[in-house]
């Protein structure tokens, strides 16, 4: 069975996100997944963990180290802790 629509927009809206973060120019070339990425972070659940201040500084890890967010401020002594290796400083 399929989930409702509205249980899978908020995993929508993090891979959307995560494009948006890395490859705006890209997300921007598509205007209805721009469109749909933006009507999910009106969602009140959305826009009250947008507004948390809970958005992920890092992505994960990428080949050439962690795939920062570059939209937020990192603020001093962040650390990122990777499973596989040590903490890194951002």
């Amino acid at each position: 069975s399929r989930k409702p629509r509205h249980l899978a927009a908020p995993h929508a809206f993090v891979y959307l996100d995560e494009i948006a973060a890395f490859f705006p120019k890209t997300l921007s070339r598509f205007e209805s997944l721009a469109a749909f990425h933006r009507r999910i972070a009106e969602i009140s659940a959305v826009a009250d963990y947008i507004a948390s201040g809970d958005r992920p500084i890092v992505f994960g890890m990428g080949i050439r180290g962690p795939k920062v967010d570059r939209r937020r401020p990192i603020p001093a002594g962040t650390r990122f802790e990777c499973p596989w290796a040590d903490p890194l400083d951002l």
